[in-house]
């Protein structure tokens, strides 16, 4: 858990040092879908394009004008010899005594020697072609005119894109550059091709509404024309160019931040992993603990059932083993014992008391142990083996204990007790007898 936490500490201090800022990508990339450095372009072709089509369709539009012109001058005039020649058909037929119809007869005899009433008909002969005449260039000014409006649509197409992109990119062009604090890599920046700013002013508002009124009425000349929308061009052009340049800026600093990012993102999912680590260990650690404690409890209660059921045990063969001196027996957790006085009235400590007494006591012990032994197994009637029990007992202890050993408990039903010398009196049910001269044991 100690070299996982020290992973972590470097891995946070190289966080830190990346000093990844929170929505700074997307703002970035924001700002790159902002310049349209495509859409530009496109919108410059297209008014290079109207512009070129216009001046194209300048001189057409002249042309077309003065043709319409003349044919409506001819239409004009082709329609009165018409009604003329017709007029004078009918007069001349209809009333031939009129002072009129007798007028135009001697006009037309002295214009035309051959006249004669026999040329009537061609009067209205040419009533007609004049009337188809008239018709024919009628239609002639109708086709120039649609041949006009259609050249004029160049003109409203160059002033629409003129004043819309005018309007769409200004002059103080907005910060499309992020204002947070953006990595770049400067040795890439010096790289970039450097932008030319020495360029024809850009036409002002005014100027430009004057020109698209001049253009939309086809009265702007092709060298007027040329002028502003190649200062506009111009300038739209170095715009672009300055787009084009932060993009690649951008795209530069988009790269290293994704970059970044991805560097950042593994060293989370790192973290994370000696972050869970750190969480298992601590699990495991909280089990073991808890194991431990319900161990200890376990433990516990094992050893206070225990202790209970010995204490009942010695109870019962203390008091026979020490004279009703001692009574009652207190063992601790950690397997100390104390026991209590009848002369004091309080527990004392083993080392409170005679050798001669505390060996009384542990023999009151082990008894129980035995007893308890026998009590914990389904086996019946047992015997118990004692090997030098007296040591340490005077007579009147020894001969005590002898005459408790019978009765001590109905399942231990037979007492082997070996020992270098007995009491004179001896309650034994057989006795027998070894020395070092003889190795036959005799009852």
């Amino acid at each position: 858990m100690e070299s996982s936490g020290e992973e972590i500490s470097g891995i946070v201090q190289e966080l830190n040092d990346l000093n990844i800022q929170e929505g700074m990508l997307s703002s970035m990339e924001e700002d790159r879908s902002k310049l349209a450095e495509s859409a530009l372009q496109s919108e410059i072709e297209v008014l290079e394009a109207a512009s070129t089509a216009y001046q194209d369709s300048i001189a057409k539009i002249a042309a077309a004008k003065g043709a319409r012109g003349r044919a409506k001058f001819l239409r004009f005039f082709s329609f009165l010899f018409a009604v003329a020649l017709a007029s004078a058909w009918r007069l001349m037929t209809r009333m031939p005594d009129h002072e009129y119809s007798q007028v135009l007869q001697q006009l037309l005899a002295e214009q035309i020697p051959q006249w004669g009433e026999q040329y009537l008909p061609w009067l209205l002969y040419g009533a007609a072609a004049f009337a188809v005449l008239s018709l024919l260039l009628w239609v002639r000014v109708a086709t120039r005119g649609a041949v006009i409006s259609k050249l004029q649509e160049n003109s409203a197409a160059l002033a629409q894109h003129l004043g819309a992109l005018h309007q769409k990119v200004p002059e103080v062009e907005e910060k499309t550059t992020s204002e947070m604090e953006v990595p770049i890599d400067t040795e890439t920046d010096s790289e970039l091709p450097k932008m030319e700013l020495d360029i024809e002013s850009r036409p002002s508002d005014a100027e430009i509404q004057g020109i698209c009124s001049r253009i939309v009425a086809s009265e702007g000349s092709p060298e007027e024309v040329r002028g502003s929308v190649g200062r506009e061009l111009a300038w739209m052009r170095r715009e672009l160019q300055q787009r084009q340049h932060q993009a690649v800026v951008l795209d530069q600093s988009i790269w290293n931040e994704k970059e970044r990012f991805g560097k950042s993102e593994q060293l989370n999912q790192v973290r994370s992993g000696l972050e869970q680590r750190i969480k298992d260990h601590q699990r495991r650690i909280h089990l073991r603990e808890l194991s431990l404690e319900l161990l200890e409890g376990a433990s516990r209660h094992l050893s206070q059932h225990f202790n209970r059921d010995l204490r009942d045990l010695v109870g019962r063969t203390l008091p026979m083993f020490t004279g009703n001196r001692y009574q009652h027996l207190q063992i601790e957790d950690d397997l100390s014992v104390r026991v209590f006085s009848n002369e004091k009235r309080d527990f004392m400590d083993l080392e409170e008391i005679s050798s001669g007494t505390q060996r009384q006591i542990m023999l009151a012990v082990r008894l129980a142990l035995a007893q308890e032994l026998v009590n914990s197994i389904q086996g019946g009637r047992q015997f118990i083996f004692l090997d030098e029990p007296f040591a340490f007992f005077d007579q009147e202890r020894t001969r005590s204990a002898l005459k408790v050993l019978p009765d001590l408990s109905d399942e231990l039903s037979q007492v082997w007790i070996v020992a270098h010398e007995f009491p004179d009196e001896q309650p034994f049910g057989r006795s027998f007898a070894c020395t070092r001269e003889n190795d036959v044991l005799s009852a």
